[in-house]
């Protein structure tokens, strides 16, 4: 997967901009956030979208093993989530015009 804008800003969220040994997990979980959004419903999933890049921060200190509040994050990616899914901008129904 090639590293960008969203990699990153999991990165940064997850506070290991300097290690790069973590950098396959990281991805995993960007493509695990992805997939989840998908399967939700969300059809426009774009790397530069912020709702996109807050959800994929969301699951993935969800899901890293480093927070105390595990649970706490992944409410908030599942409320993103469901949210993103019934709006016509990102699932799909809207014309955007």
């Amino acid at each position: 997967m090639e590293q960008n804008q969203l990699f990153d800003a999991v990165k940064l969220a997850l506070k290991k901009t300097r290690v790069t040994s973590l950098d396959g997990e990281i991805e995993r979980l960007v493509a695990a956030a992805k997939a989840d959004l998908a399967a939700a419903g969300v059809c426009k999933i774009e790397d530069d979208d912020e709702n996109i890049k807050q959800a994929c921060v969301l699951y993935a200190k969800a899901n890293f093993g480093e927070t105390e509040t595990p649970e706490r994050y992944a409410a908030c990616f599942e409320a993103l989530r469901d949210r993103l899914a019934l709006n016509s901008d990102y699932n799909g129904g809207g014309n955007n015009g």
